[in-house]
C-alpha cells in the first residue's frame, strides 16, 4: 500500500488507534503513561508509555483475551470473554424480568433506570471492569486508565436524563 499511495501506511487494532486518539484529542492529552480499556463486542487494552504506543515484541501487548479472571462469584474465565457483550447478554436469560429480557446491550442500559435485572447486569459488568483495571494497574502502573468501547462508554441513567 505504501508504494501505491506514496505515504507510510500502518495497520493497527481499533483499540490501539483509540488509545492514539485519546492521546491526540481525548482524556489523555497531557498524560505520558496511560491505558485505554475498551469494553464492547470484545475487550482489549491500548497501552501508551512515555507518549508512545506499546505494541510488544509480537504485537500482542494489551491483548487481555489471554488473561485469566477469577471473580469471587464466577468461575475463572478469560478476562476479555467475561467482559464481552455476548457474555453480558448471556446473563440476561438467568435473571427475572418485568417484561421480556433485553436482546441488546443498548436495551439493558435503556431499562437500567426502571429494571432491577438490568442494574444487576450492569453491576456485574462493573465488577469485571474493575477487575480488569486492577490488573492493568498492577502490571503497568499507568497514570490514567481511560474506559471506552460500546459498553465502556455507555452513559448512566442520570446522565442520559440530564441529571
Amino acid at each position: 500500500m505504501r508504494t501505491r499511495v506514496g505515504v507510510p501506511v500502518l495497520v493497527d487494532t481499533n483499540i490501539n488507534l483509540s488509545a492514539v486518539g485519546e492521546k491526540w484529542r481525548g482524556l489523555a492529552q497531557d498524560v505520558r503513561d496511560f491505558a485505554f480499556l475498551s469494553v464492547g463486542a470484545t475487550a482489549g487494552v491500548g497501552i501508551v508509555v512515555a507518549d508512545e504506543l506499546v505494541r510488544g515484541a509480537h504485537g500482542l501487548a494489551g491483548e487481555i483475551r489471554y488473561s485469566a479472571s477469577a471473580g469471587a462469584q464466577e468461575q475463572p474465565a478469560r478476562l476479555a470473554e467475561a467482559l464481552s457483550a455476548p457474555a453480558v447478554m448471556a446473563q440476561a436469560s438467568e435473571l427475572p424480568w418485568s417484561d421480556a429480557p433485553p436482546h441488546t446491550i443498548e436495551e439493558v442500559f435503556q431499562t437500567a433506570c426502571t429494571e432491577a435485572s438490568s442494574r444487576t447486569m450492569i453491576a456485574a459488568q462493573a465488577r469485571r471492569v474493575a477487575d480488569a483495571i486492577i490488573m492493568i494497574c498492577g502490571v503497568l502502573d499507568p497514570a490514567l486508565v481511560v474506559l471506552g468501547g460500546g459498553i465502556g462508554s455507555y452513559p448512566s441513567c442520570s446522565s442520559r436524563s440530564g441529571h
